[in-house]
């Protein structure tokens, strides 16, 4: 039983860190690669299919570059904080 349980959370820990690895600290053109490289091995039509769709898609995650981003909109004027002291004792 207590193997079972010990299999079932290593399972779950690499799993995560796998999904983590791919998704937060790899960039885009290493997934890519590597998504295309999978596909060369003999898996299942459904995974495939989606692997196949995914490796299509642009590898620039949204970003269109600096040389074609907007202008920067102007931001309001700074303005000063101000602070209210409360006497101890005053009931408010």
């Amino acid at each position: 039983m207590m193997f079972a349980q010990t299999l079932a959370v290593a399972v779950i820990v690499v799993s995560c860190c796998l999904y983590s690895i791919w998704t937060l600290l790899l960039p885009g053109t290493v997934r890519l690669r590597l998504a295309r490289a999978v596909l060369r091995w003999p898996l299942p039509a459904t995974l495939k299919g989606r692997l196949r769709q995914w490796t299509q898609k642009p590898v620039n995650d949204g970003c269109s570059s600096c040389a074609k981003a907007a202008p920067p909109q102007p931001t309001a004027a700074a303005q000063p904080i101000r602070i209210v002291r409360r006497r101890n004792g005053s009931g408010r």
